[in-house]
Parts: C-alpha cells; sequence; structure tokens
C-alpha cells in the first residue's frame, strides 16, 4: 500500500442516479470494456450477472506525471535539456474507488440535552459561534446565517438582536426550536463544527464524510424529554455529566471566537506561520533561480534557459515575470 503521506482521498456529491451512472462506467472501464451479452430472439441485450454486478471497491490505475505539474525535465537546474530526449517520465497510481453511498451517523440527545429548557439558550451560543465562524472565515455577507436563517425562520427575522432574542414580540417556542436546528446543521456544513460533540472542529470536510470525526453525526432531539424528565413548565432538569460538558464545551468555544475578527484573525495561527516559511523560503530560493534560468546578452537582452522555451526579452525583468509566470512549477520543486 502506498505511504500515507503519498494518499489521497476525494469525495463526491451527487444525486443517486448520477453516482450510479458513473459508478457504473468506471465498472465498466475497470474491466477493460469488455462486454458480455446474449441475444434474444429479437436481438435485444441481455444483461447477465457480470453485467450488472459492481464490487464494494474498484481500483483502477491511472497515469500521471510530476508532482509539481511539471511536463519537461531540467537536467541541470539552469535549463539544460537531458542526455535522453523526452518529458517527465509518466508514471502508474491506483485510485481505489468505494462505490458504497456514505450515510451520516445519526444519534438521539440525551433526555436533559433535549429538554425545551435548553433550546434558546443553545440557539443563542450556537448564532453566535455561527456569527464569529463567518467573520473568521469571511463568507461572503449573502451567504452568512444571518441572511439565510430569516429566510428559513420567517418570524425569527424581526427578534434576533446580537445573537440574543428580545423580550417583545417573542417567537413562538416552535420557532426558536426550528432556528436552532437551522443553525446547528449551519455550523456543520458550512464550518464542519460539531455544536454536541463537544463543539469540537473537523479540520477537512473529508473527515466529516468518511464518519472519522464528531461532525460526522447528525443529532436528533428526544420528542417528549420534558415528559421523561418530569419537568414543569420551565423547570430546569438535572444538570448531570453529560449537560456539565457540553455546558463547559459552549462557554470555551464561546470564550475562543469572542475576539474574532474577520480583518485581523487569521485562518489558522499553526496554518499561517506554515506558511510565512514556505514564503521566506521561496523568497531564499527565488532570486537564484531566476538568476540560474535567465541568458543575458551582451546588449542586455534576456533569454530563458530552459531548453524546451528559448524565449528573448528586452530585458531582465521582463525574463523574471516569465519565469515566475510561466514555469513556477520548477521553482516550487526547488
Amino acid at each position: 500500500p502506498p505511504a500515507a503521506d503519498m494518499t489521497r482521498t476525494a469525495y463526491l456529491h451527487a444525486p443517486d442516479d448520477v453516482r450510479k451512472e458513473i459508478i457504473q462506467q468506471l465498472n465498466h472501464l475497470d474491466r477493460g470494456g469488455a462486454t458480455t451479452t446474449s441475444s434474444g430472439k429479437d436481438g435485444a441485450h441481455v444483461p447477465r450477472k457480470e453485467d450488472t454486478y459492481i464490487p464494494k471497491t474498484l481500483e483502477l490505475v491511472v497515469e500521471c506525471s510530476d508532482a509539481y505539474g511539471r511536463m519537461e525535465v531540467d537536467a541541470d537546474g539552469k535549463g539544460g535539456e537531458p542526455d535522453e530526449r523526452g518529458g517527465v517520465p509518466p508514471r502508474k497510481a491506483s485510485v481505489w474507488v468505494s462505490t458504497q453511498s456514505l450515510s451520516p451517523h445519526v444519534q438521539v440527545l440525551s433526555a436533559a440535552l433535549s429538554s425545551k429548557y435548553r433550546i434558546q439558550q443553545d440557539q443563542e451560543a450556537a448564532l453566535k459561534l455561527a456569527r464569529a465562524y463567518d467573520n473568521r472565515r469571511g463568507i461572503p455577507s449573502e451567504c452568512r446565517l444571518d441572511t439565510i436563517l430569516p429566510k428559513a425562520v420567517r418570524k425569527i427575522a424581526s427578534v434576533m438582536d446580537g445573537g440574543a432574542f428580545s423580550s417583545d414580540d417573542s417567537p413562538s417556542p416552535q420557532d426558536v426550536e426550528d432556528a436552532l436546528d437551522v443553525t446547528i446543521a449551519y455550523l456543520r456544513r458550512v464550518h464542519l463544527f460539531s455544536f454536541y460533540n463537544a463543539c469540537a472542529v473537523a479540520p477537512r470536510v473529508g473527515e466529516v464524510l468518511n464518519g472519522n470525526h464528531a461532525a460526522s453525526t447528525i443529532h436528533l432531539r428526544l420528542a417528549n424529554a420534558d415528559e421523561i424528565l418530569e419537568l414543569k413548565d420551565g423547570e430546569a432538569p438535572v444538570m448531570d455529566l453529560l449537560v456539565q460538558r457540553l455546558n463547559s464545551s459552549i462557554e470555551k468555544a464561546l470564550e475562543e471566537t469572542k475576539e474574532w475578527d474577520s480583518s485581523t484573525e487569521v485562518l489558522d495561527k499553526e496554518t499561517d506561520a506554515q506558511a510565512k516559511e514556505i514564503e521566506h523560503e521561496e523568497s531564499q530560493v527565488e532570486g537564484g533561480w531566476i538568476e540560474d534560468h535567465a541568458l543575458i546578452d551582451e546588449d542586455g537582452r534576456a533569454r530563458c534557459s530552459f531548453h524546451f522555451c528559448r524565449k528573448l526579452f528586452k530585458d531582465s525583468k521582463f525574463l523574471q515575470k516569465h519565469l515566475i509566470k510561466k514555469h513556477s512549477e520548477f521553482l516550487r520543486a526547488e
């Protein structure tokens, strides 16, 4: 099997009929395009078992080239031509395609977490978190929860006030519950954020789709939670361990996101530091790389030294732009 750092996963989100059609074509391709048919009296095709059978996993072999997108070889690091003609040697990679549809994991919340007593306070917290993440990720205003939620739950529009609900003209309990469901679904779908699973955030969509992260779970509220808890109207449920853990997670998430601002906050401090380090390393290499791939004539004109290019420019400034624009894959490879 390939090394972990060479493994990549991709997911297809499509209607079921489109997914089945793609899988059938890939299955046909995987079998080398062979057809196994028989004809009835009228000459019509009669599918056999091997025509319709689709395994759980298809293994496809695809041709690929250089990881940086290079199609030619820089033999000496200065644009030199290799001893043997030809571009980057073609390589083959195995691609495994699962033919099984992915179903989300569904879990029912406990009675204490499903209590109507929690719904409004959870909605207020979830809305604050969604707004903070929208700011942090730079979500366009027309796509933010503040724009979407009033369209999904119309009575919410007139009473939303800074993440809370005003006392005048309050929405019905069902409106607030619907707003909470929309907000939690928005956090999960847009920001990969699981409200009821310790306010955990998945690092990538794949972790949610393959079921390897807390955000993979869709939570359902227990319909008769207050009856099970034997609560009277407005009475708070007992603060059990699950409730304490969730409250602690929500408080921590709200504290972490309180100061987020789209104009000043970076997406991820660790990622930002890595990006700056890469930019610094590129700047250290770039000057020498450009010099190695420039041929300067006596009259000041500059020629690209790549053996497959050799374009001539008025001066080195134009050549520098050309190298970065047209041959940047070789710089990235350095």
